[in-house]
């Protein structure tokens, strides 16, 4: 008996006995709470600290409000039926348990015991567990077979694609527009197989991909079309999630609506808000999250995710990392389509319209490709693409360049070479992080640090300087001493 539909007027009497029975040890909320289990537990499930689920079209989807509330009011009606067929005792007892469900209080009451009874309680550990199984409108796919299986209750699956892959064509629009987006064979076969990764439900390959290009590239157009195939397995996150300096913390709502997802999308950074290193490195990292929802206790899980970064910008790094520039693949749309823009709206209509299997079809052949070969061979444009980004948003490598001469037997105040640094960032609202951070950046760079009565100095390296008349002004009214020592006068003295 479902949740939705009309109780039915016949009345199941083949676990009545067994009603009786437990009606000695049960009475009043217990007794309905325990009713409620059995009837709807094949259609209803509660997660502890997530919510309510009800099965949906072979899904457990999130209840918005009012499934339990409906499912007790049909245990009622269905007790209340089962009370004219009863006499004596078992009847009287049968109507005074199930008239408390005439209160609002008695009947959260009620849900609050079913919650925890079996099979309607569950954990976030049983919520989607199998890594290799997408849900489809059409069954179960397997990504290890290539195999569609039919749907599961048990199989606990809380996503399912937007579409089937039935109608799926090779020459169909879909394969129409992404030769046109990404004519690169190699690129466009690096996007398959970075897509069909985000289909394995576990982090595997540590990687950032970026897909970047002007607006006009068909980008959005591309991202939209797979966001749609994908159907609840792809999300989108706010780009709080991942910003650094001047943005919010991250709330822990974000966090939690990640469970699950395969595929996370960050729209559009804006320009110089920089990436913070730690959190993108903890986003891809796949150690466990902690978050939470809405009046909800915190709870754990594993990340299921991939993120994709969508930007017309160079985006730029709170801190100069290494790790965190091996983590990201930058993917080019550099196919500018001047004045089809109406046209390239239209076709992503079309695709949505007509060709979405072909999309759902193209993202899980990436998976094979994927399994075949890993992420292991990257494209050169995409070599090239992100070698030249990490020059482009390297602000620190920028400033050294005009302003840090190689001086043998020279030598210059850390603090003063951070003030330099810090005067030279304000005015481009460039992040100039901390001391510490920024002496870290020039020892990864392999300059020479030394330590001389308690003062910490950069080896073989000169500031410009100005006539020591000058007001301070950053590095300015600092010069070299005779023993080859550079010093920057302080504020004041």
């Amino acid at each position: 008996m479902s949740i939705d539909n009309n109780l039915s007027a016949e009345v199941d009497t083949e676990n009545l006995a067994s009603d009786h029975l437990e009606a000695r040890v049960h009475r009043k909320q217990m007794r309905m709470a325990f009713r409620m289990a059995k009837e709807h537990g094949h259609e209803l499930r509660h997660v502890r600290d997530v919510g309510w689920f009800v099965w949906r079209n072979g899904c457990w989807i999130p209840d918005p409000k009012d499934a339990p509330q409906n499912a007790l009011i049909q245990v009622k009606q269905k007790a209340m039926q089962e009370v004219a067929r009863l006499n004596g005792e078992e009847r009287d007892k049968l109507y005074k348990d199930a008239a408390i469900l005439d209160t609002a209080n008695n009947i959260n009451g009620t849900i609050s015991i079913a919650k925890a009874l079996p099979p309607i309680s569950a954990s976030v550990e049983e919520l989607d567990p199998d890594p290799f199984l997408v849900n489809t409108p059409d069954g179960v796919y397997d990504l290890r077979t290539s195999e569609m299986f039919p749907h599961d209750r048990k199989q606990m699956h809380t996503k399912i694609t937007g579409c089937s892959t039935f109608g799926a064509r090779d020459d169909g629009l879909w394969h129409q527009f992404i030769e046109q987006v990404l004519p690169d064979p190699d690129v466009r076969r690096f996007a398959q197989k970075i897509l069909g990764y985000s289909m394995l439900g576990r982090v595997q390959d540590q990687i950032f991909p970026i897909f970047f290009g002007e607006s006009g590239t068909g980008k959005s157009t591309f991202l939209d079309s797979v966001h749609a195939a994908l159907g609840s397995y792809a999300g989108l996150a706010p780009t709080t999630l991942l910003l650094a300096t001047g943005a919010r913390e991250r709330h822990p709502t974000e966090i939690a609506g990640l469970r699950g997802q395969r595929l996370v999308m960050v729209h559009e950074t804006e320009k110089s808000q920089p990436l913070k290193t730690a959190a993108m490195k903890n986003m891809t990292g796949g150690d466990r999250l902690k978050g939470r929802f809405m009046a909800k206790d915190f709870f754990e899980f594993t990340p299921s995710h991939t993120f994709v970064l969508v930007t017309n910008y160079s985006p730029t790094l709170d801190a100069d990392d290494d790790a965190a520039w091996d983590r990201i693949r930058v993917v080019p749309f550099i196919k500018k389509f001047r004045g089809e823009k109406d046209e390239n709206v239209n076709l992503g209509h079309q695709i949505l319209e007509s060709d979405l299997p072909s999309v759902l079809q193209w993202v899980l052949d990436g998976y094979e490709l994927y399994e075949a070969g890993g992420l292991r061979e990257v494209p050169q444009a995409v070599v090239d693409q992100t070698r030249e980004h990490n020059q482009k948003v390297d602000d620190l490598t920028e400033w050294i360049n005009e302003e840090v001469a190689p001086a043998p037997g020279q030598r210059v105040l850390v603090s003063a070479m951070y003030e330099a640094w810090r005067q030279w960032a304000k005015p481009q609202s460039i992040p100039p992080g901390r001391k510490n951070d920024f002496t870290a950046r020039l020892e990864r760079r392999r300059y020479r640090m030394e330590t001389e009565d308690r003062q910490n100095w950069v080896m073989d390296v000169a500031l410009p300087v100005t006539d020591s008349s000058e007001i301070y002004a950053g590095w300015r009214g600092g010069r070299p001493s005779q023993c080859g020592e550079q010093k920057v006068n302080e504020p004041g003295f």
